[in-house]
């Protein structure tokens, strides 16, 4: 079903952005990394005076260019991009307003994958299509379609295949990784590696692994500390319903943890719910409150270990079912449609 009303809407008083998503074919693959770094740096130096704000990807021989501003200056950029000659084909397959998703000038993304430029080309037609049929999905939405679909063979006919869990997972060590590592040997299930990159020094993996849970597909995704402050993962820190944060018990690490998430979640138009996994009722309370100072939702239960995988997913699972029905990622259609 359609919604009424856009969401991310910007609020009175509230600066609106104009959204923008287009996808093309990179014209030479040879010299990928260098092109990025390139384009990084013309934008870096010409974009923020415009308040715009960008993210690039690139996988399977193609470019995947997020960008988000006001509505005069945005357009006059896809201008510029049509022109480059690093690409062709190019294809808009996301158009709305309202609320900033992209809190950092700019970051990007290159991502590994077996798939195809026709595979990959056969994901960007679909998306174009569905908009020229009124429906579209959100911007985040539209970069996990492309980049990172859900694979899961029993989740691919289902009426919208974005409405699964998503459950970020972070530790002031190697925690994420490790519980991520270990459900994807429990449950048979490879594990996917990303790498993304900042404007200056956010550079950071994130590992996930997808399997279905009680019903529902689930994609649980381990970013570091570091990670968290990168702009296009902050983008997605509102499709998540939770992120789980494994303490260790040692009050200055949980507190540099705790700093992060307050940064990362500072500004976006909604935060996910903190699943606090700790090792004593002390550490819980403190964190607790350390939350509400922030105006963070914090949920917790009873003390686990942080090396205890078995125990810290019983305890996101039930927070799960609680959730209930993933939500639905389909947006209405509120611009006129861009012909690229």
């Amino acid at each position: 079903m359609l919604l009424s009303v856009p969401p991310f809407a910007a609020g009175p008083g509230e600066q609106e952005v104009e959204r923008l998503i287009c996808a093309s074919v990179v014209s030479d693959n040879t010299s990928v990394y260098d092109q990025m770094e390139q384009i990084r740096d013309a934008s870096m130096r010409h974009n923020p005076p415009l308040g715009l704000h960008a993210v690039l990807l690139y996988q399977s021989g193609w470019f995947v260019y997020w960008a988000e501003g006001p509505g005069s200056a945005l357009r006059a950029l896809l201008e510029r991009v049509r022109r480059d000659d690093r690409h062709e084909a190019q294809r808009v397959v996301h158009h709305s307003r309202g609320k900033r998703f992209l809190s950092t000038p700019w970051s990007m993304m290159m991502s590994r994958s077996h798939d195809t430029p026709a595979e990959f080309g056969l994901r960007v037609t679909a998306i174009r299509q569905m908009m020229e049929q009124g429906r579209q999905f959100a911007p985040t939405s539209v970069i996990r379609r492309l980049s990172a679909p859900m694979r899961l063979p029993a989740a691919r006919h289902l009426p919208d295949p974005e409405a699964f869990h998503r459950v970020g997972v972070c530790g002031v060590a190697n925690e994420a990784f490790d519980l991520v590592a270990w459900l994807g040997a429990q449950q048979g299930q490879p594990l996917a590696h990303r790498r993304f990159a900042g404007e200056v020094d956010l550079d950071s993996g994130s590992d996930y692994v997808e399997f279905m849970q009680d019903g529902h597909p689930c994609r649980v995704i381990a970013i570091s500390r570091h990670g968290l402050l990168h702009g296009l993962r902050r983008a997605f820190l509102p499709d998540w319903p939770l992120l789980l944060l494994v303490m260790s018990g040692q009050p200055k690490r949980d507190d540099a943890l705790m700093d992060r998430v307050r940064d990362a979640c500072q500004g976006l138009p909604c935060c996910p719910a903190l699943l606090g996994i700790a090792p004593d009722t002390e550490t819980h309370a403190r964190m607790a409150s350390r939350s509400r100072s922030e105006g963070l939702h914090y949920l917790h239960g009873a003390p686990i270990a942080s090396h205890d995988c078995g125990a810290i997913w019983h305890e996101a699972r039930e927070q799960l079912k609680r959730l209930g029905a993933p939500a639905s990622s389909i947006w209405p259609m509120t611009e006129p449609l861009l012909a690229a």
